[in-house]
This record gives C-alpha cells, sequence and structure tokens, in this order.
C-alpha cells in the first residue's frame, strides 16, 4: 500500500466513527425535538432557546479542550501510551465544568421564579435540567480524546450506541408521563439528555484502566509536549465564547420575529449542526492523522504538502455534505412538527444552509491548517469578527426590515466572512512566512 492510501485509510479510521456517532446524535436530537415538537410549539420554542444557554459553556470548555486534542496524538500511539496529559486537563476542566452546572441551576431557578413568559419559561426549565450533563460531556470528551489517540478509534460510536437508546426512552417517558413517570415536558427533555449523558462514563473508564498500562514514555518528553498548552487553548475558548455567547443574541433576535420561526430554528440549526459536525469531524481527523508526523520547524514543502492534503480532503467533504444534508432535509423534513407553519419555515431555513456549505468547507480547510500549527488565536480573531461584526449585525438589520426567517441571513454572512477571512489570515501568515509567492 503506497503512502497515499495509507493516509486516506488513517483519515478515514480516526473520521468516520466520529462521524457516525454525531450524525446518530444529531438523529437522535432531531427525533428529540420532534416529541417536544407534537408536546407544544411553544415548548419547542423554548428549548431552542434553552439550548442555545448550555451551547455556551459545553462549548467553551471543548474549545478549551482543542489544545489536548491538537497535543495528544504527538506522543499517543497504538503501543506508545502517556496519562500526563489527560490528568493535567481533567483536574482544570472537570472541576470549572462542577462549578458551571451549579451557578446554571441556581441562576435559572432564581430568574424561573420571576419570569411569567411561557417561551423563556421553558427555555429556563430545559436548561437547569440540562446542564448537570456539562461534566458529563467534559468527563467523557477526555477520555475519548486520550483513548483515540491511543488507537481506539471506535469508542465515539460506541459511547453513541449506548447514549443513544437510553436518551430516547428517557425523554419519551418524562416529556410525556408514561408508565408510571411523571409529565415533565421540556424539563423531561433536558433531564432525560442529561441523565444519558452519565450512562457510558463506566464503559470509559474501564477502557482507560485496562489501555493505560501500555505507557512506555518518558515523562519528561510528555510533559515538554504540553507545556504551553495555555496559548492554544485560551484562543479557542474565547472562540467558542464569542461564537455561542453571539448565538445566544443571535437565537433572542429570531424569537422577536415569532413563535413559528423560533420553532423552526431549532431544526434548522440541528441541521446546521449536521454540516459543522460533517466538516469539523474530518478537521479532527486530520489533526490526528497529521499529529504524529508534526515538526517544530515548518519547512515550505512541509507547508505546500499539508495545505494541498487538507484542500482535497475537503474539497471531497463539500460533496459528501451536500448530498448527506439534502438527504435529511428530504428524509426528515415532513416529520419536524404537525404545525405545517413549522415546516415551512424549517423549508425555507435550508436553503440558507444549503448555501452556507461551500463557505464552512472553505473556512474550515483554512481553520484545521491553523490549529494544525497551533495558531488558534487567528481561529478566534476571524469568529469573533464573523460573530458580532457580521451575523449578529445583519441579523438585526433584516429583523427591522423584514418579517419572517431573513435574519437567518445572518449565519449565511457568517460562515462567508469566515471564509474569506480565515483564506486571508493562511496566505498573510503562512505564504510570507515562507517567502512563497500568492
Amino acid at each position: 500500500m503506497n503512502s497515499k492510501n495509507k493516509t486516506k485509510n488513517n483519515l478515514l479510521k480516526y473520521v468516520w466513527p466520529s462521524l457516525l456517532a454525531t450524525l446518530g446524535s444529531i438523529v437522535v436530537g432531531l427525533t428529540d425535538s420532534a416529541l417536544i415538537s407534537y408536546y407544544s410549539t411553544y415548548a419547542l420554542a423554548g428549548v431552542s432557546l434553552g439550548a442555545s444557554f448550555y451551547e455556551l459553556p459545553v462549548n467553551c470548555i471543548l474549545g478549551a479542550l482543542m489544545a489536548y486534542r491538537i497535543l495528544a496524538p504527538r506522543v499517543n500511539s497504538d503501543s506508545s501510551h502517556e496519562t500526563i496529559g489527560i490528568k493535567l486537563f481533567f483536574k482544570i476542566f472537570v472541576p470549572i465544568s462542577l462549578f458551571i452546572s451549579f451557578v446554571g441551576i441556581v441562576f435559572s431557578i432564581l430568574i424561573y421564579r420571576n419570569n411569567s413568559d411561557p417561551v423563556w419559561t421553558a427555555a429556563l426549565l430545559y436548561f437547569a435540567a440540562r446542564v448537570p450533563s456539562l461534566v458529563a460531556e467534559t468527563i467523557s470528551t477526555l477520555v475519548a480524546i486520550q483513548l483515540v489517540s491511543w488507537g481506539k478509534t471506535k469508542v465515539p460510536i460506541i459511547i453513541f450506541c449506548i447514549t443513544a437508546p437510553f436518551n430516547l426512552i428517557i425523554d419519551l417517558f418524562l416529556i410525556y408521563g408514561l408508565f408510571f413517570f411523571p409529565e415533565l415536558g421540556v424539563f423531561g427533555a433536558g433531564l432525560g439528555s442529561a441523565i444519558a449523558s452519565f450512562i457510558p462514563l463506566a464503559y470509559l473508564f474501564m477502557v482507560f484502566r485496562k489501555e493505560k498500562k501500555k505507557y512506555n514514555k518518558k515523562s519528561e518528553i510528555i510533559v515538554s509536549n504540553y507545556k504551553g498548552w495555555e496559548k492554544i487553548s485560551l484562543p479557542s475558548l474565547g472562540s467558542a465564547f464569542v461564537d455561542y455567547g453571539g448565538n445566544i443574541v443571535f437565537t433572542a433576535l429570531i424569537s422577536a420575529a415569532g413563535i413559528i420561526e423560533l420553532a423552526g430554528m431549532r431544526f434548522a440549526i440541528q441541521f446546521h449542526i449536521v454540516i459543522f459536525i460533517i466538516i469539523s469531524s474530518f478537521s479532527g481527523g486530520i489533526l490526528f492523522v497529521l499529529g504524529s508526523k508534526h515538526k517544530e520547524e515548518m519547512r515550505n514543502e512541509d507547508f505546500i504538502s499539508i495545505k494541498n492534503y487538507i484542500d482535497k480532503v475537503f474539497a471531497k467533504v463539500f460533496v459528501f455534505t451536500l448530498i448527506l444534508f439534502i438527504s435529511f432535509c428530504v428524509i426528515f423534513g415532513r416529520f419536524v412538527s404537525p404545525n405545517e407553519e413549522v415546516v415551512h419555515a424549517f423549508y425555507k431555513l435550508a436553503i440558507f444552509l444549503v448555501l452556507i456549505i461551500p463557505f464552512a468547507c472553505i473556512a474550515y480547510s483554512n481553520i484545521t491548517l491553523q490549529r494544525f500549527y497551533g495558531i488558534t488565536l487567528d481561529d478566534f480573531k476571524s469568529n469573533s469578527l464573523a460573530v458580532w461584526g457580521v451575523q449578529i449585525p445583519v441579523a438585526l438589520l433584516l429583523l427591522n426590515m423584514f418579517s419572517g426567517i431573513w435574519p437567518f441571513t445572518g449565519l449565511l454572512g457568517y460562515w462567508i466572512f469566515r471564509a474569506f477571512w480565515s483564506r486571508k489570515q493562511v496566505r498573510t501568515r503562512f505564504y510570507k512566512a515562507c517567502d512563497l509567492e500568492n
């Protein structure tokens, strides 16, 4: 087998379990949203808003763990295992997730007591029930990254197979109050997701304990590998904060357009996540594949070959994502809600999502290159400008000019800006650094 085919196989080895697991999770999420939709349109709108609250802290922590995702593959392999990295990140981020969960519950209760709006009431109930899963997601992400870097690439799909059935069953029982379970509505939806997120932890710890016995690297090598991880983590955390903080504002703007639009947006956002997850899964796979080949000194030929490889991967990802997204819309579109207005709103939003795909692929081709070389600050800068310089202003402007789903155009503007700005960053930093012609 030549090196090209070997690299391709290695990429698919890392990508497909994570990709299938995440797509499966999206299907579960869509089913979950449909359960809420058939329960109440107000409840669905509330879940859309409440989910945006939860996505802020969870994605900030996952963003901070980008350093671990980048650095772990450089000192781990199928036969060489270390645990210094996971211990370092575990003792920092698990307590943080516990603290955020506690504060989130307390604030939700305090605001809930002084609120009478049905959508905000549903949002607060969902968030209060869902936020404890932040702890489980932090732990499972840390352990999964470690196990994947040890060659256990099927761990993500196994986690999904454990979590998904419990999530759907618990949600169904708690939302509608089947059998002897109480009818909890949106609170039950959040609680079901939280309970299900803790279930696979026992499996993860069991596999981790078994695999960590293969340790055979010198500790000084490991410690030096993780030195300066904060310089990678902080920009990624800041980028997530800017992104998902903006998402809360964006969701609030959509809610001002009307309950139907906000309910339709719940499904549109989940389909947007389908696009994002496919693209980011390949980005993560590239980081794992190239991680072991990383060199401290970047030579011209290294940069050119790596960039060409990443660009070719994302050209194929574009075609794959477009076909898969259209298939998802055709299969699930008619079943998102019993309310025809919500269905029509979703289909209109889907047009924007199709237009987003090529720009998201271009953006992530550049972002992956930046992350590979540890330059996450550029990612933070472009993300901040895209959210607060394009997405929110465009949504606000169109909200004041038109009715309906037009504020969603802000999300399309976000990806167009990121595609062109990240390209400019790559050309400025890498081409000039390597003394290459533009």
